[in-house]
């Protein structure tokens, strides 16, 4: 108690008051603090934790080790994907002109101003008073193909009606139509339509020009 004051009793926290006597000049006592020594301690503890069997670890953060370490195992398996996806090639593909096919050859004979030689003339006959402007034919192929291209004094209806009576006769049947659009013409044909004959009409001075033309089998050209 001091002058009739009671003094507190002081809490004995983080930081004690450390006094110590010392005898000066007068005889009196100065009290000695430390606090600034304990919180500079303090400080330095701070900065590193012991795991409790003594060691003392360091306050770097765990995720920036683990990145680290991530960035150095993976460093080279990048590199050598890199590598391999530089070094890898694509086989050229063929080009266009290293493959080719045959074409077959035709083995069409044709010839101008008369049948050519071997003319199935039985199948195919000149209407009497036709001229032959050109003749063609060709019996290597299925079906065999052979024609020709007259001039005659004479009328569309006339070639027509002769042409229809020579094909009857050699067991064609007339299909029905006597024109394509402006032109005259005609189609036969027999053996369920595996031969075929063609007859068309254009008028021209003085009279008309027309064209025949059969697609058979080999065996009918005569």
């Amino acid at each position: 108690m001091l002058n009739g004051h009671v003094r507190p009793n002081r809490p004995r926290g983080i930081f004690p008051t450390v006094q110590r006597a010392t005898t000066g000049t007068h005889g009196d006592r100065a009290p000695v603090v430390v606090t600034a020594v304990l919180a500079a301690a303090l400080f330095l503890t701070g900065c590193t934790s012991s795991n409790g069997s003594g060691e003392t670890t360091s306050a770097v953060p765990s995720s920036v080790a683990g990145a680290s370490e991530a960035q150095q195992s993976a460093g080279p398996a990048a590199s050598s994907t890199s590598s391999n996806t530089t070094s890898g090639t694509t086989s050229p593909s063929p080009s266009p002109s290293s493959t080719s096919s045959a074409s077959p050859t035709s083995s069409t004979t044709s010839t101008v101003g008369a049948l050519v030689a071997d003319f199935p003339a039985t199948l195919l006959p000149v209407m009497p008073g036709a001229n032959v402007k050109a003749s063609s034919f060709d019996k290597t192929k299925t079906p065999a193909t052979a024609s020709f291209t007259a001039a005659i004094s004479a009328t569309s209806t006339d070639v027509l009606a002769y042409y229809t009576k020579v094909f009857q006769d050699q067991g064609f049947t007339a299909l029905p139509g006597d024109a394509v659009g402006s032109v005259a013409a005609k189609d036969f044909s027999r053996a369920n339509g595996t031969e075929t004959v063609q007859v068309s009409v254009v008028p021209s001075e003085p009279g008309v020009t027309f064209t025949v033309s059969a697609n058979v089998l080999p065996a009918s050209l005569k």
